[in-house]
């Protein structure tokens, strides 16, 4: 796999933990909290995107190669990422910026977490 295929997928990894990193310091009830959006819940919202992610893997992988699948899943996770974040506006809070830029200004700042 190649360096931007292996970026690529790391941003993906990043960005989705800063999206469930956000939702911990939410009330708890948000995370179920019915929306009028593309998805009923920001639960339904993630679901989706895991969900998603697995079945994709299943279907390239028997049909295609990595180096088509990666940007695939990623693009579909940055998309439903952006659900989100229109979701936590429309209830009332504040999302956080998952850019793909940002992860390599955070690294080279060396405020990436592993957590």
């Amino acid at each position: 796999m190649g360096k931007s295929l292996l970026q690529l997928y790391e941003y993906n990894v990043w960005a989705n933990k800063q999206i469930c990193n956000r939702l911990k310091e939410l009330p708890k009830d948000v995370y179920r909290q019915e929306v009028k959006s593309v998805f009923s819940s920001i639960s339904n919202a993630l679901a989706h995107i895991y969900l998603s992610d697995l079945g994709w893997i299943e279907v390239y992988l028997m049909k295609t190669s990595v180096s088509e699948l990666i940007p695939h899943v990623v693009n579909h996770g940055t998309y439903h990422r952006g659900n989100i974040t229109v979701m936590l506006r429309q209830i009332g809070y504040a999302s956080i910026t998952t850019d793909y830029g940002l992860l390599f200004i955070f690294k080279n700042k060396g405020t990436v977490t592993e957590d």
